[in-house]
């Protein structure tokens, strides 16, 4: 556990040279291992933490011996620490951050081999000083966008949260919230991740290989772990920007190590620039870490988000300046997630979860008119409202059982109670004394309800000193109405060291996905989105992916990764001409289709003891194919980017931290005419011969922030700049006729993202 808030700490690396073995953590903190020897040497290492270098003596039954573990930091004098196990026998280890502040960021040069010999690849995994380091838009640190500076992880659109993984989909991405499902990660459209960074404690991204325990959705699984606060004192944070204000309080609850965790966020650009209207967004995180005994825990977490953007007018008469018109618009996105987990431990060999979670994401629109110049008894006032909603109810059992020294099983049961409205129109018409006129309904009356029970097993493995893996199997019987179907899931990850400091990493996943995404009007940035459960029409998107990589650690301070992939996509669904709040009629007028991805990684990190530097460049291809369009042939894919290359730096110097990172890439591709006709009545028909014919040009872009820390290290001030260089991204592309032109001449136009757009914030810390 972290040695400053007394939390455990998940994802940290234990090394044993003398019998070759290794292990991680869980997300609760606990090794499960069979060693030989009753004494031996080990390492533990974590990012952002001291490594700690320990000899273990286990008493097994000896007269007068008791177990300890003898702690040494080969870097220190005098640093040698006895710990003894607790009343249960379990050893408590706690670690320190390597932070000369609060607010500087790097991680340590590993002793460990971790990263060659982890049977689990493609695994980005991101403490809260990496998701603080980095600059970006409105100077606030941001999730989704942080795991953006990795390979194979892209930004859907300039400046926003929304995310592809290895060429899938913007509804293809499985994001847990301290294990409950979270359908939205923007504020504000997108610009703002919804997850505060402030109270995520650690970030666990997969993008292929995933482990049997998840599944759900096709390309990622992002794993967030939110903070309980601080067991051991007390701390306050407070941040100001000019667009908004962040706080954050950690309180401990008793001696056991129970806490509280609490953190609020607003925007204020309202109350400032716009005062009677509500413009703003704000989330609320909070999670409560109960220590019943050594052998129970119960942890309680609650996560409310909201956007509004609400305007009001009116019209007046020109002549008379009598108001004609009153009118308002009111948008609302809302989503909300709770969830309860209690952790048992039976024995030394066996530990157990048990979560309960319910989740809700809903959006709309609301339109109010009236009109004073109606004549009486006809429509004067309308009323329309549109809504959106998505939801789970879950409840999961999580089990893992250390059978022997070089086996460890993971096994569970998770059920799953979709809860959707695909689309509703309410519309409401008075005369001007408010008597009804219409009212009508449009859409879903009732909730769409999908079921998902899944099982699942896996079997992590050390075949040898070279050869470990870790072979699973999900398998989940869905059901929606009358349609039941049952779906295996085999999965495989593994490794085999060529040295000490090398290995070859592969694995193959089979997914399935039980909800289909519908953006009303297909962009990044829409936040009108339903989600369908899937149905014996319209049936789960299922992809199988294959990966074959090479992990090299040459220097104690230097890692390269170079790693192939091939993805196929089936039952990959396109909405065109349907009647939003209409289901069958959406699944009457969908396309079914396949995909494939093809990609090639490579990455390099080089740390040193006060700065960070890494680099990736990729080349793939995504293609999309169905029998309908485009003459049966494929076509790149919405957000296939032929070539991206990444990089980034941190540095720290004393009370003054620099990050940057750059990212460069090719173009979208879009849809545009390539030649045009009249109809039988004269008119201009476009004709697009091709879809996805054109590329947009290529896309640069270079963000910096500058942190200040006062002398009282309590103190700082930080400066981000999101598009340092100005450059002009291209955000869209569409065609319009040229008005002045009577030749009927259609010209292409761009809509761009932001450019250079810098940002000041003062942060203070009380503890």
């Amino acid at each position: 556990m972290s040695q400053t808030s007394g939390r455990p700490l998940s994802n940290v690396a234990l090394y044993l040279p003398a019998d070759t073995l290794d292990a991680i953590t869980n997300i609760d903190g606990f090794y499960n291992l069979i060693v030989t020897s009753d004494s031996f040497n080990a390492t533990l290492e974590r990012a952002g933490y001291e490594t700690i270098v320990m000899t273990v003596f286990l008493n097994k039954g000896a007269q007068g011996r008791k177990s300890k573990i003898i702690i040494s930091n080969p870097d220190k004098v005098n640093a040698t620490k006895i710990i003894e196990p607790d009343e249960s026998g379990l050893f408590v280890i706690r670690m320190l951050p390597i932070y000369n502040s609060e607010y500087t960021h790097y991680s340590p040069s590993s002793l460990t081999n971790q990263i060659i010999t982890d049977v689990e690849s493609d695994k980005i995994i991101m403490d809260r000083s990496e998701l603080d380091a980095t600059p970006f838009i409105f100077s606030e640190p941001d999730l989704a966008k942080s795991l953006q500076i990795h390979p194979g992880v892209d930004f859907a659109s300039d400046g926003y949260s929304d995310m592809t993984v290895r060429g899938g989909g913007l509804g293809q991405n499985q994001v847990l919230l301290d294990g409950a499902p979270v359908y939205s990660i923007g504020h504000f459209q997108g610009y703002i991740s919804n997850f505060n960074t402030g109270m995520a404690e650690e970030v666990v991204l997969y993008k292929a290989a995933f482990p049997a325990r998840f599944g759900g959705r096709l390309s990622s699984v992002v794993d967030v772990q939110s903070s309980a606060g601080n067991a051991e004192d007390a701390n306050v944070d407070l941040a100001v920007s000019p667009a908004l204000a962040n706080f954050k309080i950690g309180l401990p609850m008793d001696d056991n190590g129970s806490s509280l965790g609490v953190s609020f966020r607003r925007s204020y650009l309202d109350l400032l620039i716009f005062p009677g209207e509500e413009l703003f967004f704000r989330d609320f995180n909070s999670k409560l870490h109960l220590n019943l005994n050594d052998k129970n825990k119960l942890t309680l977490q609650y996560y409310s988000l909201k956007d509004r953007f609400k305007f009001t007018g009116t019209e007046e008469n020109d002549t008379s300046q009598v108001v004609e018109l009153d009118f308002s618009f009111d948008i609302v996105v809302k989503n909300q997630t709770t969830s309860a987990k209690w952790q048992h431990i039976f024995n030394k060999k066996l530990t157990s979860s048990f979560t309960s979670y319910y989740t809700n994401y809903s959006n709309g629109v609301t339109l109010n008119e009236t009109d004073y110049t109606a004549p009486i008894g006809s429509n004067a006032i309308s009323d329309y409202q549109v809504r959106f909603s998505a939801g789970e109810v879950g409840l999961n059992g999580d089990f893992e059982l250390r059978q022997s020294k070089k086996m460890l099983l993971r096994f569970g049961l998770q059920n799953r109670l979709h809860l959707n409205n695909s689309g509703s129109l309410i519309d409401k018409r008075y005369d001007i004394d408010g008597n009804l006129l219409v009212d009508a309904q449009y859409g879903d009356t009732v909730l769409q309800k999908g079921v998902e029970t899944s099982a699942y097993i896996e079997n992590e493995y050390q075949y040898s000193s070279k050869l470990a893996f870790n072979v699973g199997l999900r398998t989940t019987l869905y059901t929606y109405r009358d349609f039941t179907q049952f779906y295996p899931e085999p999965r495989l990850s593994g490794r085999y060291l060529l040295n000490k400091t090398s290995s070859i990493k592969f694995s193959y996943a089979r997914m399935h996905q039980f909800m289909h995404l519908y953006n009303t009007d297909g962009a990044a940035s829409d936040n009108f989105v339903a989600y369908l459960p899937a149905s014996g029409n319209l049936k789960p998107q299922a992809s199988d992916i294959l990966t074959v990589g090479y992990y090299t650690k040459p220097q104690k301070r230097f890692r390269f990764v170079t790693e192939a992939y091939y993805k196929r996509l089936t039952n990959q669904p396109i909405f065109y001409a349907a009647d939003l709040f209409d289901r069958a009629d959406m699944e009457a007028n969908s396309l079914v289709g396949k995909g494939q991805v093809i990609g090639w990684e490579n990455s390099i990190k080089y740390v040193t003891d006060n700065a960070m530097f890494w680099a990736s460049a990729t080349l793939s291809k995504a293609t999309r194919n169905y029998d309908e369009l485009n003459r049966g042939e494929s076509f790149s894919f919405d957000y296939d980017r032929r070539i991206v290359g990444k990089l980034g730096w941190i540095v720290n110097l004393e009370n003054f931290v620099f990050s940057v990172i750059g990212v460069g890439a090719t173009g979208n591709p879009f849809t545009l005419p390539t030649s045009k006709y009249r109809d039988i009545d004269g008119g201009v028909v476009l004709a697009y011969d091709e879809i996805n014919n054109y590329r947009s040009i290529y896309h640069a872009r270079v963000d910096a922030k500058f942190e200040w820390h006062f002398e009282d290290e309590v103190q700082s001030l930080e400066l981000s700049i999101y598009n340092l260089l100005g450059t002009r991204n291209v955000d869209s592309i569409y065609s319009e006729r040229d008005s002045s032109n009577t030749n009927y001449k259609y010209t292409a136009y761009t809509r761009e993202s932001f450019a250079f757009l810098p940002f000041l914030t003062y942060r203070i810390k009380i503890q």
